[in-house]
């Protein structure tokens, strides 16, 4: 189960991201949607370029290490994003709109590992068959994703989009955590 959660909670990010960068582009940052859009390209370009990477790194270091690190980078990177810029979109628009795009490409690096992590990890567990622990992460993130999303436009509704950031901001963390607590059981 600790698999499951850290998988969720490591795509979680990810998912927000992609349902509400650009409405937060539109609307906190009142970008046209055009530019509005730029945050959450650069975001899935690091990405992309962080999960090519993961190869490369693994012979040196655990992906679940990475993942632990990015993790922790990214989380601090998606939290600087979002306050530094809602605090600068009225003052100074292209600054937060750089700040933003900045800060989205390093977290988009930091959970380029965090999902892969956790389903590589699932080759792991001795109880359970390898096909099974990915059916049922696959499963219980599936179900717990709809609510999530309702959760998520609850918050926005009530407490506006920059604190709502704060939900998958917390999963970013709560991720990293989960995935140190996998690495020091799967020392590589």
């Amino acid at each position: 189960w600790l698999l499951t959660a850290g998988a969720f909670m490591g795509m979680w990010p990810e998912l927000v991201l992609m349902d509400w960068s650009s409405v937060y582009g539109k609307e906190v940052l009142n970008l046209d949607p055009s530019r509005a859009a730029w945050p959450y390209t650069v975001f899935v370009a690091a990405m992309i370029v962080g999960r090519f990477s993961i190869t490369k790194l693994t012979v040196k270091y655990s992906i679940n290490r990475l993942s632990q690190i990015g993790g922790l980078f990214g989380t601090a990177a998606m939290a600087l994003a979002i306050f530094s810029s809602s605090n600068l979109a009225e003052t100074n628009q292209s600054l937060a709109l750089f700040l933003l795009c900045f800060f989205f490409a390093i977290a988009g690096l930091g959970i380029a590992s965090m999902v892969p992590s956790f389903y590589s990890a699932a080759g792991h567990i001795s109880k359970l068959p390898t096909p099974a622990a990915l059916s049922r992460m696959a499963l219980f993130s599936s179900v717990v994703v709809i609510f999530a999303r309702m959760f998520m436009g609850s918050l926005t509704e009530r407490f506006g989009l920059p604190l709502a950031m704060i939900f998958p901001i917390i999963m970013f963390f709560s991720a990293a955590l989960i995935s140190a607590a996998v690495a020091n059981r799967n020392k590589k």
